[in-house]
């Protein structure tokens, strides 16, 4: 199965036209944050750790007539957000960024090629809908690095400190029937 990965960079955009171009299609999606509440088309799972911000989003997704999405995700119980009518599931907590929660989601529904999309994880790709550079960005390396071994083979990335720490697809890797560990 293949996902893509929809984060909130500045890259978002072109990084998927870049995926789709090479003739990647997935099976499913994975957005965070406002990538989920942006997205035009369907959205299979959307997760973020700010999930009292669902509501909010999901509102939002509904008013611009968007489909609601498939699955909202978290990675900690916590109390239900008010206002929120749809199911939250949990995925594991790898402690880095939305893009590795949205990662670890991907992994935990079989996905074998894992293509992220405005997730450079680098201080200079702004976020799509707030300009400056994300301050933030170096505080959620050490997760993906811990989770390197587990990613291995099977997720890549379209850009930035993240590529180079997993690779670029390229067409002989995103059409592999399995990618190799």
């Amino acid at each position: 199965m293949r996902a893509l990965v929809l984060g909130g960079a500045n890259t978002l955009h072109a990084d998927e036209a870049a995926a789709r171009a090479m003739g990647f299609e997935p099976d499913f999606i994975v957005a965070t944050n406002h990538a989920g509440r942006d997205r035009e088309g369907p959205v299979e799972h959307w997760c973020s750790f700010h999930q009292d911000l669902f509501p909010m989003w999901l509102k939002a997704r509904r008013d611009a007539g968007r489909p609601d999405p498939g699955q909202l995700w978290t990675c900690a119980p916590g109390t239900r957000p008010p206002g929120l009518d749809l199911p939250v599931r949990h995925a594991a907590n790898w402690r880095g960024s939305s893009g590795l929660l949205a990662v670890t989601v991907a992994l935990e529904l079989g996905a074998t090629h894992v293509v992220l999309c405005g997730v450079p994880l680098t201080r200079e790709a702004e976020h799509y809908d707030k300009p400056g550079l994300w301050r933030d960005a170096g505080n959620y390396r050490k997760g993906w690095i811990d989770h390197a071994v587990e990613m291995a083979g099977r997720v890549r990335s379209m850009g930035g400190w993240t590529e180079g720490l997993l690779g670029a697809p390229d067409p002989a890797w995103l059409f592999t029937a399995r990618p190799p560990e």
